[in-house]
């Protein structure tokens, strides 16, 4: 095999690479899994002479799958088409093996995905005839929705299904203690009957949801006469981060690698923080110990300072189900881990950005510094300090916060209230939430407002006719002036606004439940934004011209240069100069209830039932994305949940200060 010198191999890396099937790769963070794990396709084609076609990869994102794609392209011209996640190259199997579907009773050429907001509905449907029976136990249609969906979600991670699929017998055990525990005080007979009615009517329509994609091929690939020949059609099937799988995507790889014959899989047990989406640790330990597996390692950490990866290492060793394999630092330290203490959330806040802004000072990319937290919600405080001090951001994985439908539209609302000469801002919310108010209308109403040489708003306010949807568009505007003229506090201003353009009702309709849900609490962050705000300005008016500023400052940056914000679970796969971990305390940080020994959950992303060894694996992930620089921030004080509470500096840094250097916290207060 022919490399050029930017795409040479390690020993190691070769030793990975030339393995015979099947084989485990135990990788390390920061190892050059990717980069491997490409050679070994290349290996395979150039070497082996396995056509591409015949080689089936499966990654944890679609963004690896393009980077891989793109690096592969870059050497040999060409790549598998099948390198994709689960969900991907299930749906392309489908696509070239009809008979996944048919042999369900699908028609495969009309089939189609169905989206949350049609799920819902279909709940909705199924649950009407119930819904006296479930008021009377004070469930409400919404709680109603949402059981079914949590029931739903756990039967198929557990392949459960309530009616017949081909070598799937339907059926609900009545002793599924998961699910029963899960239903709580919801009627276990209901939950049956919706569910049974729902993948009735999905097969009725034709129609899959998100978790058949993968359940269905699997179900018929246990009739030997279906496996067979999909299943010859490769001869090497790869499987990244494999760590992660569930147990259907653990049956379709065997399935497809005719026994694990063509296997290889690469991952690395001490990154498995997806327990809630049914990773299972106990299969993952299975393979280390399979005396027809080759196990190989890939422990030379190539991407951060040596000190950083001994805090890691010193942090992971204490789980107990892990592999032997022990990471090692190839480059030097140049730099200290900092431990900072603040005394709240807010000085915490203050410092990171204070911090941030001298590490861009001295010729850090923006785009090069990350922000990394627990769980979304801790997110609120430092975006409001980042506001403040106008360091532009983006939360990875998500919108910028300003650019949310909701949040721009409210904001339109008091814009428009104060100044009814606004015309952007009109055209804004015209129609948000709808009412009948389309582009014809807009237009009767920019020509009207052409011909009486006045703003849109007040061609509209002063027609002599008006539908009723529009003139309570009118009188609510004229509500919101009055109200920010007597300086009412921004709470009570905002929640008078949402409740009069029923915002979470349109948004859980606009979005589906899960969906609509997360976007309705960016109204609070945008309550503490503003408030923060106006107690420095006073006015209304000063208030959304400071802040109007500061979000056009942001509009003036590349996504390039921007400081980067995200979950630990969603850093995962990243790297960064510099890394900033918040909210490092007990209760956050891991996030736990009781003793150390006890479960961890985090209700706010439903991270349930998850051990202290996978919040410590979650921390080992934080770490490793940092390549040169590392901060640690555990505050004293934290508002949460209505209150300001005490915590302590994260269990997981206990015995660690040998690692780092703790810091005083010093603010500029006029930063």
């Amino acid at each position: 095999m022919k490399l050029n010198k930017n795409n040479t191999l390690s020993v190691s890396q070769k030793q990975v690479v030339n393995a015979p099937l099947p084989t485990v790769t135990l990788a390390c963070a920061g190892t050059g899994k990717t980069h491997t794990m490409i050679h070994r396709v290349i290996k395979a084609h150039q070497v082996d002479q396995i056509a591409l076609n015949r080689i089936f990869v499966t990654t944890f994102t679609r963004k690896a799958a393009t980077e891989m794609t793109n690096r592969m392209i870059n050497i040999i011209n060409d790549a598998p088409k099948l390198i994709g996640t689960f969900h991907r190259n299930a749906l392309q199997l489908i696509k070239s093996n009809p008979i996944l579907v048919k042999v369900h009773g699908y028609d495969d050429h009309k089939i189609k995905m169905i989206d949350v907001v049609d799920r819902d509905r279909l709940f909705k449907e199924f649950l009407d005839p119930y819904i006296a029976n479930l008021k009377k136990q004070e469930i409400t249609m919404y709680e109603a929705k949402k059981f079914i969906r949590i029931g739903i979600d756990i039967c198929k991670k557990n392949a459960i299904y309530p009616i017949d699929y081909h070598h799937n017998k339907g059926y609900l055990p009545e002793d599924f203690d998961e699910l029963n525990i899960a239903l709580s005080i919801f009627p276990r007979e209901i939950f049956d009957i919706v569910y049974k009615n729902y993948q009735e009517k999905l097969k009725e329509m034709n129609a899959v949801d998100y978790d058949d994609i993968i359940a269905l091929p699997v179900f018929a690939m246990r009739d030997e006469s279906i496996v067979k020949p999909i299943a010859s059609k490769f001869d090497l099937v790869i499987a990244d981060e494999f760590q992660d799988n569930s147990k259907l995507q653990f049956e379709l790889l065997d399935q497809l690698s005719q026994g694990s014959k063509n296997l290889f899989l690469v991952g690395d047990e001490d990154q498995l923080i997806y327990a809630w989406r049914d990773a299972d640790l106990s299969k993952v330990m299975s393979y280390y110990t399979n005396d027809n597996f080759q196990i190989k390692y890939l422990e030379e950490n190539y991407r951060s300072q040596k000190n950083i990866i001994e805090l890691a290492v010193a942090i992971i060793s204490q789980n107990t189900m892990r592999s032997s394999k022990t990471m090692k630092a190839m480059k030097h330290a140049t730099s200290d881990i900092i431990h900072v203490q603040p005394y709240d959330h807010k000085e915490e806040a203050a410092y990171v950005a204070q911090d941030i802004r001298k590490t861009i000072a001295n010729g850090v990319a923006p785009e090069d510094i990350a922000i990394i937290y627990r769980s979304n919600d801790y997110r609120i405080f430092i975006e409001k300090e980042l506001v403040k001090q106008k360091i532009d951001y983006n939360v990875v994985r998500a919108y910028n916060f300003f650019e949310y439908t909701e949040v721009k539209a409210l904001l339109s609302y008091l814009q428009l209230a104060l100044d009814s000469n606004n015309d952007i801002a009109f055209k804004n919310i015209f129609n948000y939430p709808k009412r009948g108010n389309g582009e014809k209308a807009l237009q009767k109403v920019t020509v009207d407002a052409h011909l009486q040489k006045s703003s849109l708003f007040n061609a509209l306010k002063y027609r002599k006719k008006n539908t009723e949807k529009n003139q309570a568009f009118i009188a609510l505007l004229s509500k919101l002036k009055s109200a920010m003229d007597n300086d009412i506090a921004v709470g009570t201003l905002l929640d008078m606004l949402v409740s009069e353009i029923e915002l979470e009702r349109n948004l859980l309709l606009e979005h589906g439940i899960e969906e609509g849900e997360k976007r309705f609490d960016n109204i609070q962050r945008l309550e503490i934004i503003l408030d923060d705000i106006k107690r420095e300005v006073l006015t209304y008016e000063n208030t959304l011209v400071e802040l109007q500023e500061v979000i056009l400052d942001l509009e003036k940056s590349t996504i390039k240069n921007k400081v980067q914000l995200m979950t630990a679970h969603t850093s995962k796969g990243l790297e960064f100069e510099n890394v900033y971990i918040v909210g490092a305390v007990n209760g956050m940080f891991p996030s736990l209830k009781g003793s150390s020994n006890s479960n961890i959950e985090d209700e706010k992303e439903d991270y349930v039932n998850t051990s202290a060894e996978e919040e410590r694996r979650l921390l080992y992930v934080a770490i490793t994305r940092a390549k040169e620089n590392l901060t640690i921030s555990s505050p004293k004080y934290i508002y949460r949940q209505g209150s300001i509470s005490e915590y302590e500096p994260s269990m997981f840094l206990e015995g660690m200060d040998s690692y780092y250097v703790e810091k005083a916290v010093a603010i500029d207060e006029n930063s």
